[in-house]
Parts: C-alpha cells; sequence; structure tokens
C-alpha cells in the first residue's frame, strides 16, 4: 500500500515576491493547473491572487514545494498555518492568504451538521452564521461559504452522496 504524502506549497510572485501558501494531497502539478485554470478564466477564490495575476504576466508566477510529509490532515493543517505566519502572507503586503483561521475536515462537517440540523429541526436560530463563527473564532463569511461549499479552499472536502439534506417543507 502506497503512503500517501501532503505537501505544502507556495505560489510565489517573483515580481514583487509576494506568496501564496498552500497543501495538497493530491500530485502538485495538479493543483498548480487547478489553479491556473481558475486564474486564467479570472475565476479564482482569492480575489488578491487573481488581481495580480491580471496585473503581471503569468510567467511571474511560480509554484515551489516548501515541506512534504506523510499525509495527515490535522498535521497538514498546522504545518500550513506555520508556514503562512512564518512568511506573514496574511498580510496583503506580503502575500495573498486571505482566510483567518483554517478549519479541519471534522469542523467542517460539525458547522454543516449543527446548520443542517437546525434548520430542519424546532431550534431554528440556535445555530446561525453568526454564532458559528463565534463558536470557531473565523468569520461570518466563512461559515457562509463552508456551508454553502462555495468558494471556500476545502482541500481534504469530498462531497458525501446527499451534499444537501433536504429541508421538510410545511
Amino acid at each position: 500500500m502506497a503512503i500517501k504524502i501532503g505537501t505544502i506549497y507556495e505560489i510565489i510572485n517573483i515580481s514583487n515576491q509576494k506568496r501564496y501558501i498552500g497543501q495538497t494531497s493530491r500530485k502538485l502539478y495538479e493543483r498548480w493547473n487547478e489553479h491556473k485554470t481558475k486564474l486564467n478564466r479570472n475565476k479564482h477564490q482569492n480575489s488578491y491572487l487573481q488581481n495580480d495575476y491580471n496585473n503581471y504576466n503569468h510567467n511571474n508566477f511560480k509554484i515551489n514545494i516548501i515541506e512534504q510529509i506523510k499525509y495527515n490532515e490535522l498535521e497538514m493543517l498546522e504545518l500550513e498555518k506555520f508556514w503562512i505566519s512564518s512568511y506573514h502572507t496574511k498580510f496583503n503586503e506580503w502575500g495573498y492568504n486571505i482566510q483567518e483561521n483554517l478549519l479541519s475536515q471534522q469542523q467542517i462537517e460539525e458547522i454543516r451538521n449543527k446548520y443542517q440540523i437546525d434548520r430542519i429541526s424546532k431550534f431554528i436560530g440556535k445555530y446561525n452564521f453568526s454564532q458559528l463563527a463565534k463558536e470557531y473564532n473565523v468569520s461570518r463569511q466563512l461559515i457562509s461559504d463552508v456551508i454553502k461549499n462555495t468558494s471556500y479552499y476545502d482541500p481534504l472536502y469530498k462531497p458525501s452522496k446527499y451534499r444537501r439534506w433536504p429541508l421538510k417543507k410545511s
């Protein structure tokens, strides 16, 4: 059985040295091609990276491996957070990372489950976006993105058989 390797990588703009730090459990060229496809189509979820990609020659962007480890979701998240902090890439003058906190797969599933259970139970309103954001110490927008499965880069998310639970109609 093959050992899965997780990769922490950087996309660097060689013109201004700004970086985007990310992680993948796939082959790096596959992840890079996904970024490039979105950037070329002007559809990348990261508006700062997209803006600079549009303003600079696409050849100014390179991808490099920072670190590779045996795959473990929590270690990967912690390692990604470490490199984001080390390179200060959450600050616009040094980088492109825009998320306040990264969520583990377990936290993502908890958020989705709490919200969806709340929507079909008698406790409507107990877990709204603001309350979930406060509980997990993230922005309300990030909670919205996680629940709607839009623009939140979730490298480990594999859709279940049922993406959305149907709401009961009264």
